[in-house]
């Protein structure tokens, strides 16, 4: 059950990294069209934060 956990937090870390790359590339924090979802940055910061908790509450 462990490894089955491990593999699905990797997996969705994965994707968190894609969907993080994709939104600094189109701007970040700097977006300026009104069509594009402007995120603020505790959401952003929040977001991680609460991944990483997760890693090493797991890890423990």
């Amino acid at each position: 059950m462990g490894v089955l956990v491990l593999c699905a937090w990797l997996l969705t870390a994965g994707l968190g990294g894609y969907l993080a790359t994709v939104w600094v590339r189109h701007g970040g924090l700097r977006q300026r069209t009104p069509s594009v979802t402007r995120l603020p940055l505790w959401l952003v910061l929040g977001h991680v934060a609460l991944a990483v908790t997760g890693l090493v509450a797991w890890t423990a």
